[in-house]
């Protein structure tokens, strides 16, 4: 490869760490300022992008009667139904249940 060319991915990859670095401030800004996102951080393995993820997914907690009903959202557990059986929830995104 040319040293030109070279030096014009390192410029767009500079360019790239700089504005995922970017990203990353605006989300630890974010989980500082939200307390739901504070509380969904605490969950062992929940990292910085995934707490925000889940918060800005779900919109209001509050529609959720409880942690099983957001985890059956999610697609971690089946949703609960009346005859006592269930399908895997999922509705939530699947960035939501990819491991970190």
């Amino acid at each position: 490869m040319p040293r030109a060319g070279a030096h014009g991915v390192s410029d767009t990859g500079r360019q790239l760490h700089a504005n995922i670095g970017a990203i990353e401030r605006s989300l630890a800004h974010q989980l500082r300022q939200s307390s739901a996102c504070k509380a969904v951080a605490e969950i062992p393995g929940v990292e910085l992008t995934r707490a925000t993820a889940v918060v800005s997914s779900m919109g209001s907690p509050t529609a959720f009667k409880d942690g099983r009903d957001i985890a059956a959202w999610i697609g971690l557990v089946p949703r609960q139904t009346g005859t006592g059986v269930g399908q895997t929830g999922g509705t939530g995104t699947g960035t939501l249940r990819q491991g970190s």
